[in-house]
């Protein structure tokens, strides 16, 4: 009808949806919601209808495992990856523009710190790279399985992976790069103490 229009909208728990409504309701817009309670498995076919092989910059070609045996070797390197639920499918804004920088800085650090890993996706170009020590923390259980998975499916036996949250994490080391591909609010909080973590000459 003139007027109307139908928008699906996908969430990942009740709590937003009611806050969309109520976000509707205060803009004085009329709205009819139908929910959908969408399996584990309805999500998954959604982003690997569309995931597939392509260039990350320069350097780095994604390659989605499953389509591994479609991949034809090239002047990138391949970064394999099935990200199951996790963050980081290489398709993020953020995640691209860390992958574009480290890409920049290939050969120039040999230790390397990814906070809030994810899949692992900037673990494993640290490997392509040339990192020879990846450390990797994620505060998240299910990501730090996912991410040990990607980096030995690109062959990289040596990383540490380790499920800490940020706010709690403590080490001595310092590295040469460090990527933190988090939220806006986590990094402001969190920025001393990132800043501490790279090593005093770089």
């Amino acid at each position: 009808e003139k007027g109307k229009c139908k928008v699906a909208v996908y969430m990942r728990s009740r709590r937003r949806m009611i806050a969309m409504k109520q976000a509707f309701r205060a803009e004085g817009i009329q709205a009819h919601f139908q929910t959908k309670v969408l399996r584990r498995r309805d999500w998954l076919d959604k982003w690997r209808n569309t995931y597939r092989i392509m260039p990350l910059g320069p350097k780095l070609t994604l390659v989605p495992l499953e389509k591994r045996k479609e991949y034809h070797p090239n002047h990138r390197l391949p970064v394999y990856l099935d990200p199951g639920s996790a963050f980081g499918t290489g398709l993020h804004e953020t995640t691209r523009l860390c992958l574009l920088l480290m890409q920049k800085l290939a050969g120039k650090f040999e230790t390397f710190l990814d906070l809030g890993t994810g899949t692992g996706i900037l673990a494993v170009a640290a490997h392509r790279l040339g990192a020879r020590k990846i450390v990797a923390i994620d505060h998240d259980p299910s990501a730090v399985a996912t991410a040990r998975r990607n980096l030995l499916a690109n062959g990289c036996t040596t990383a540490r992976v380790l499920n800490r949250d940020l706010a709690r994490f403590r080490t001595r080391e310092r590295f040469d790069l460090v990527t933190a591909n988090l939220t806006a609010k986590l990094l402001l909080r969190e920025r001393k103490k990132i800043m501490n973590l790279i090593q005093p000459d770089r």
